[in-house]
């Protein structure tokens, strides 16, 4: 999960999170080129990130959808209203292409 990168408090501010980010994606999508990353998160940081990165928002919804596609449970109706204050973003090179 991209979200999950942790920043010891002496070296935050320095822009380690958004290179260590970049470059796992580079690698991912070297590896996998037509396939879409998506990442689900309450931080301000990532938020912020996947918006000026041009990132597509997509619904709750849609998220549960795609992680049922690729074996996981999605999300229930209850948590989509637990987890409303999540957001959810999705990079997807093929759209981004004809663009």
């Amino acid at each position: 999960e991209l979200t999950k990168f942790v920043t010891l408090p002496a070296y935050r501010g320095r822009g380690i999170y958004g290179h260590l980010r970049e470059e796992l994606i580079r690698r991912v999508q070297n590896r996998y080129p037509d396939s879409p990353i998506i990442t689900f998160t309450k931080s301000r940081t990532v938020i912020n990130c996947c918006q000026k990165s041009g990132w597509k928002p997509i619904s709750l919804e849609v998220y549960s959808e795609i992680t049922k596609r690729i074996g996981r449970s999605g999300l229930s109706p209850e948590d989509r209203v637990a987890l409303r204050q999540w957001k959810s973003f999705m990079l997807d090179p093929v759209s981004q292409s004809s663009n």
